[in-house]
């Protein structure tokens, strides 16, 4: 066996396929089914089926209920995709207001190697899966974007605007560094990889 590699367990498959681009790029991934533990808010959530449910989808404590298992894969995304356009939605208006700027919309993407970006005309986008990330790290990417309606580099007067709306700013980024490749693991299938 060559040096740094290990022997494949048997539950792995041969080849795994590879979801995202560059550092974010992972081997496996995590589906959205019920029994599998999924990040929600930086807190371990458990999805579960429960099929007294009225409604398709609950968040209760650390869980997230299923009223059935058809389709929950798309279910599960769809949710946390609305769920971050509530977080993100709140942050940016918050630090919007905070430098007195306003975006000119804000998109809620699957970014494979961004967490966030901001167009001269003013658009924000973010990628979904930082709703899966700690609070701090939503509200960091939210000012981060908001600070480049002001500045459009990375400067010391942009991060002097970044750290004066997100105190927790050099915390964020540590965590996004550390931890930030594990949520592309999360979610369905890539085209072309169930082979």
């Amino acid at each position: 066996m060559r040096r740094g590699s290990r022997r494949r367990r048997p539950h792995e498959p041969a080849t795994r396929p590879t979801v995202g681009r560059g550092r974010y790029s992972v081997k496996y991934i995590i589906p959205f089914e019920p029994g599998q533990t999924v990040p929600f808010r930086g807190r371990p959530r458990q999805i579960r089926l429960d099929p007294s449910l009225r409604d398709p989808l609950l968040l209760e404590d650390d869980r997230i209920l299923l009223a059935s298992p058809a389709g929950c894969s798309r279910l599960v995304e769809g949710w946390l995709r609305h769920e971050a356009r509530l977080a993100f939605g709140e942050a940016v208006a918050r630090h919007a207001a905070a430098l007195g700027v306003e975006p000119r919309g804000i998109a809620i993407r699957d970014q494979k190697t961004r967490w966030g970006s901001a167009s001269a005309a003013g658009r924000l986008n973010f990628s979904w899966r930082a709703v899966m990330a700690p609070p701090f790290v939503l509200d960091y990417l939210a000012a981060h974007e908001v600070a480049h309606l002001r500045e459009m580099n990375h400067g010391p007067r942009f991060w002097s605007l970044c750290r004066g709306l997100c105190p927790e700013t050099d915390a964020a980024e540590r965590w996004l560094k550390a931890e930030g490749r594990g949520l592309h693991r999360y979610g369905r299938e890539p085209m072309g990889a169930e082979g």
